[in-house]
């Protein structure tokens, strides 16, 4: 099962709150007249610009496993360990679309910085919850409703970036204009790729004891769980 899906900017607009959060605002104060009115100009430029796509594909347990082995460390990562637990699994790939990035860019060009730099994380935000939007769209397409669907990403807990390459090989996600250079950066850079993984919520429950989650400093992979996972217009993930 393929599906590509062109969806509403509403299916992943962040609300203010969700970039105060990644801002680190919402602790300090919020934000002064003058910079709200920024951020909602910023709001606004994405709801008018952005062009929100998903491509994901259904994949055996084994399919998912010539993936993570095609590039380094998969047996010390957190998807390696769940991927084998999973009753369903799929590839993803989503993206903001590459017009927000390249405001983004002339932003700081023209030395708007402070728009650019609200702007910037609208779009980092939407990204994330396009991860989020996947996971929801994936799980409706499963014939168990009762399935938790989480995504996992390169990059975070164990799964190298380089691990797209062989994600990419296998997903061609160049059909909703994203691509990969030599260094694993995604064009447009506002795109987020990984792994969903659908079962029942205790495959998604692991021991924190890998090494790189001793230098983990959010460990959100705790609160996704618990919030019993992803909603198209749930708050953003990063783990």
């Amino acid at each position: 099962m393929r599906r590509v899906l062109h969806l509403p900017v509403a299916a992943a607009l962040p609300p203010t709150e969700a970039v105060l959060r990644a801002l680190d605002l919402d602790r300090h104060g919020g934000l002064s007249a003058r910079a709200r009115r920024a951020l909602d100009q910023a709001l606004g430029f994405y709801a008018d610009r952005a062009e929100p796509r998903v491509v994901f594909e259904s994949v055996s347990r084994e399919e998912l496993e010539d993936v993570l082995l095609a590039g380094p460390g998969p047996a010390g990562s957190v998807v390696g360990l769940l991927g084998p637990r999973a009753r369903d699994r799929a590839l993803f790939v989503a993206t903001v679309g590459g017009e927000v990035s390249e405001h983004v860019s002339e932003l700081f060009r023209r030395d708007e910085v402070a728009l650019a730099y609200l702007l910037d994380a609208v779009a980092s935000v939407a990204a994330d919850r396009l991860a989020d939007v996947s996971a929801a769209r994936f799980a409706q397409q499963l014939s168990s409703p009762e399935a938790l669907v989480l995504p996992y990403s390169p990059g975070y807990c164990g799964w190298p970036l380089s691990g797209q390459a062989a994600l990419f090989d296998r997903l061609r996600p160049a059909e909703i204009g994203v691509t990969l250079n030599d260094s694993f950066l995604m064009t447009p850079l506002k795109s987020v790729s990984g792994v969903l993984l659908a079962g029942p919520p205790e495959i998604h429950a692991f021991d924190a004891g890998f090494d790189f989650c001793t230098d983990c400093t959010t460990h959100a992979c705790r609160g996704r769980l618990g919030a019993g996972g992803p909603e198209e217009k749930g708050a953003p993930w990063t783990s």
